[in-house]
């Protein structure tokens, strides 16, 4: 079972494709909108309720200050590691809010060693800081973007340009557009943090 997090970003009914019997449907706020529109009941609703528009009688709901040190999305972030989930699936983190965009990337790195990803509906996003298996398909855009610094002693295998102890340096686009050649690539690292990010377009 894992846990998946809807925000008020940009979603769609792809959704329902990452979506399995018995997962845990964390809604944060008006992700509750989201979630009501494409058929996914949550399990518990997150926030401070200043967004969400359905109404919420009879559901599951821990609401906090509008006045707060934290965001929606990092309270519902908190609360599936507190409650053990070690498989985590996030959808509406990204959208027309850059400054939420950027945050909800950067919540990525509370999740290191958690099979964390964010998923828009061109997008598969995870950081990484050691060893890494995408699944996807021949062609697919697959982009490394140091996350904190530079990042070394980068391997990979099954993509078109390959690394090998290669060094990808903070605010440089290296790392941008590489393309699977097959089902799988592996990517890993020695030092440093990366974003990893698939791309359907």
């Amino acid at each position: 079972m894992k846990a998946v997090i809807i925000c008020g970003g940009d979603t769609g009914s792809y959704m329902t494709d990452y979506i399995d019997d018995g997962d845990f449907i964390i809604c944060a706020d008006s992700g509750y909108d989201s979630a009501k529109k494409y058929g996914i009941a949550p399990d518990i609703i997150i926030g401070d309720m200043d967004s969400v528009k359905s109404r919420l009688d009879g559901e599951n709901i821990r609401v906090y200050p509008t006045r707060k040190d934290f965001t929606d999305s990092e309270l519902a972030v908190g609360y599936a590691k507190e409650h053990g989930f070690k498989t985590i699936v996030m959808f509406g983190m990204t959208g027309s809010r850059m400054d939420h965009t950027l945050a909800n990337l950067s919540l990525l790195k509370q999740l290191i060693g958690f099979n964390a990803r964010i998923i828009n509906r061109n997008n598969e996003i995870c950081l990484a800081d050691a060893e890494i298996t995408l699944n996807g398909k021949k062609g697919d855009i697959v982009s490394l973007i140091p996350f904190d610094g530079d990042v070394c002693g980068i391997d990979t295998s099954g993509l078109d340009y390959p690394l090998k102890n290669g060094t990808i340096k903070s605010g440089t686009s290296l790392g941008v557009s590489n393309v699977m050649t097959g089902e799988e690539c592996k990517i890993s690292i020695k030092k440093g943090t990366t974003f990893v990010i698939r791309s359907k377009d």
